[in-house]
């Protein structure tokens, strides 16, 4: 199941958003300048965070949408492009910006940039002892650039690439 989407698409608008300037570790020097403004979908629905790229045209999605589009990520679809597109399209619809029927059948057919993606697959485990059992495995035999790090809370792993720290995939 996919936990976590950072999407990037291409769409003329007018910037919308709060401030953020992104500064460089040990710099007093901005690098870039990103308006972002938190969107629920619906009444009640958790946050997404949008965020106005290139003085307004490219526009970031950040979330879980799972969670954004039906209220929790206890079950949901694995198909990326489709959870992607109707993440678009309930986004822009939400913040009232048009796009041409070029670009949603773009989007429909999956493209857009993909900055970060984690995907959950839940295991029927019967016991915490079994999951204990599995974890001290995967920390005897994982390659070390790959070994899991344990999580802050709950019981799970996470898989980071060794290269760029950005997670690979995520088990809950």
């Amino acid at each position: 199941m996919i936990d976590l989407l950072d999407i990037q698409i291409d769409i003329p608008h007018k910037p919308f958003g709060a401030d953020r300037v992104i500064l460089r570790e040990h710099s007093n020097i901005a690098n870039a300048k990103r308006l972002s403004k938190k969107v629920a979908l619906f009444a009640d629905a958790p946050d997404l965070l949008v965020t106005s790229l290139d003085n307004g045209q490219k526009i970031s999605i950040r979330c879980s949408p799972l969670k954004a589009m039906q209220g929790h990520n206890i079950f949901g679809t694995s198909n990326l492009r489709e959870l992607g597109y109707h993440l678009i399209c309930y986004v822009l619809e939400t913040m009232e910006i048009q796009a041409s029927n070029g670009k949603f059948k773009r989007w429909e057919r999956g493209h857009y940039a993909i900055h970060e993606l984690h995907i959950t697959y839940r295991l029927g485990v019967g016991s915490h002892l079994f999951v204990l059992r599995v974890l001290k495995h995967l920390l005897r035999k994982l390659n070390v650039k790959l070994r899991p790090a344990w999580m802050k809370k709950g019981i799970g792993i996470e898989f980071n690439s060794p290269n760029t720290g950005v997670s690979a995939a995520v088990v809950n």
